[in-house]
């Protein structure tokens, strides 16, 4: 009897088809959501999900808002006149929870135009320490010390169990006022 010689790279090849039959992790077999990886067979969920495949969002336990931009607003009042004479309104920002206004920003934008943007960070950390609970933003027309006229504003929920942690959240209710807050959330 004949034996030939089986080529080097076939017996490699063997050994590798082999090996890798024998390796069996389930990760060809897993589906992990928002960016969870499989890893020996189970899903590790990125920062702020949890469950078996990475589908539930954790309620944050706070989220800091770290600046609110303003992205629309009336170029009149509600009786069509100017909202200061001669000139656009001097506009600044607060934000509530239910009614009471948790921060107002110390300084404004003279003669804003409607036509632009104005962004306000804050001077003092602002936290959302409720995030399941509706807050709410305004805008005024800062008319004098003392004096300011409500320009209007925005109820709007910081978290919702399906929102996928934005790091800037559109709070737009469709009226004449818009903003866009950009946050860091913690878990």
């Amino acid at each position: 009897m004949k034996f030939t010689q089986v080529p080097k790279f076939v017996t490699l090849l063997f050994i590798l088809l082999v090996i890798s039959c024998g390796k069996d992790d389930n990760c060809d077999i897993i589906i992990c959501q928002n960016g969870g990886e499989c890893v020996d067979g189970s899903c590790e969920c990125p920062t702020g999900y949890t469950s078996g495949n990475c589908s539930e969002q954790i309620v944050p336990t706070s989220i800091k808002v770290k600046n609110i931009k303003v992205t629309r607003f009336p170029p009149t009042d509600g009786s069509g006149a100017g909202w200061d004479e001669g000139n656009g309104p001097d506009i600044f920002v607060g934000f509530g929870k239910d009614t009471i206004i948790l921060y107002q920003h110390p300084t404004n934008f003279e003669n804003a135009s409607p036509l632009l943007e104005y962004d306000f960070v804050p001077v003092s950390e602002l936290i959302i320490d409720f995030p399941n609970e509706r807050h709410s933003l305004y805008l005024f027309d800062f008319d004098g010390v003392g004096t300011s006229v409500l320009m209007g504003g925005v109820v709007f929920d910081p978290y919702t169990s399906t929102n996928k942690f934005p790091r800037v959240l559109t709070v737009d209710a469709g009226s004449t006022i818009a903003f866009e807050l950009s946050l860091e959330y913690s878990f």
